[in-house]
C-alpha cells in the first residue's frame, strides 16, 4: 500500500502518511502491553465502565470493574511471558471489584469508541485482555480516519502536523484507551479546520461554522486547559470574503459557548 501510494498518489500526502502510520501504529498497538501507556490503567477502567452504559458517575464514587481488569494489568503484568499466561485465562465478567479511578469524572464521549472493544469481548466471552486490545484498536482506527482528514483539509503545514503525529508519545496515546487519544484528535481537527477557514478564498459556509463550534465545545468540555486553543478563531478577522457580521457571530458564538460548557462541566464533575 505504501509503495502504491508513493507511486500513484504523490500529490496526496495524507494517503502516504496513513500508509506509514498503519504499520507503525500496529507495532505500538501489539507490542505495548495493555496499561503500559502512561496512566492507561485508569482509562481502561473508565472505558470498561462506559461499555456498560455508565456515562455519568457520582462524585467521589468508586468504579466497579471485572477483577481481571485490575490484576491482569500493570503493575501485575510487566513481561510478555506474564501477558501470554494471562491471555490464556478465562475471564469472569461478573466477578467485579471496586477501584478508586482517577479518570472516573472524565467525559464519557472520550471513551465511546474504545468501549466498543469491551462490548465485543463481553459478547464473545473473550479474555478481557483481548478486550483491551480491541478497545485500543478502535481508538487507533478513529485516529487514522481523523488524521487523514486533518492533513487533507489543512491548506499548508501538512508535513509539520505530520511530524507531530509521528512523535512517540502521540503514537503511544493514539494506540491506547487514554482519553488523550480523542483529545489529540479533536485538537488536530480543530486546528486544521480553523487554518482552512482563516485562509479560505470563499466565504465561510454555515455547515463549516457549525462544525467548528461543535469541535470547540468538545475540546472545551474534554479538558478545560485546552480552552486557549479556541482563541484561534480570533484570527478569523483575516478571512477575506466572509462578511463582518458572519465573522462576529462565529467568533463570539465559538468562544462564549466553549467557555460556558467548560465551566459547566467543571462545576458538575470536579
Amino acid at each position: 500500500i505504501l509503495l502504491y501510494n508513493l507511486k500513484n498518489n504523490k500529490e496526496k500526502i495524507e494517503k502516504i502518511i496513513i500508509s506509514l502510520l498503519i504499520p507503525l501504529g500496529m507495532v505500538y498497538l501489539f507490542f505495548m502491553i495493555p496499561s503500559h501507556v502512561p496512566d492507561e490503567g485508569a482509562h481502561l477502567w473508565k472505558t470498561y465502565e462506559v461499555s456498560e452504559g455508565k456515562f455519568i458517575n457520582e462524585k467521589n464514587k468508586n468504579t466497579e470493574v471485572p477483577r481481571d481488569l485490575v490484576f491482569n494489568i500493570k503493575p501485575h503484568i510487566n513481561k510478555y511471558r506474564e501477558l501470554y499466561i494471562a491471555l490464556g485465562e478465562k475471564t469472569d465478567y461478573e466477578n467485579k471489584v471496586e477501584v478508586n479511578n482517577t479518570a472516573r469524572n472524565y467525559p464519557f464521549f472520550l471513551y465511546i469508541f474504545g468501549a466498543l472493544g469491551f462490548i465485543i469481548s463481553r459478547v464473545l466471552n473473550l479474555n478481557i485482555l483481548y478486550g483491551c486490545y480491541l478497545a485500543q484498536m478502535m481508538n487507533f482506527i478513529v485516529f487514522l480516519i481523523a488524521t487523514y482528514f486533518a492533513i487533507k483539509i489543512i491548506p499548508f503545514g501538512k508535513l509539520a502536523i505530520s511530524s507531530v503525529i509521528f512523535m512517540p508519545m502521540f503514537m503511544h496515546q493514539a494506540t491506547s484507551t487514554s482519553s488523550d487519544c480523542l483529545v489529540n484528535i479533536l485538537a488536530m481537527l480543530f486546528i486544521a479546520l480553523s487554518v482552512k477557514l482563516i485562509f479560505k478564498e470563499e466565504s465561510i459556509e454555515k455547515k463549516e461554522g457549525i462544525l467548528l463550534v461543535f469541535l470547540s465545545i468538545l475540546i472545551a468540555i474534554s479538558k478545560y486547559v485546552y480552552l486557549p486553543l479556541i482563541g484561534l478563531v480570533l484570527l478569523f478577522v483575516r478571512a477575506k470574503n466572509t462578511t463582518k457580521k458572519t465573522k462576529i457571530i462565529l467568533i463570539t458564538t465559538t468562544i462564549i459557548l466553549s467557555i460556558i460548557m467548560s465551566v459547566r462541566i467543571f462545576y458538575i464533575f470536579y
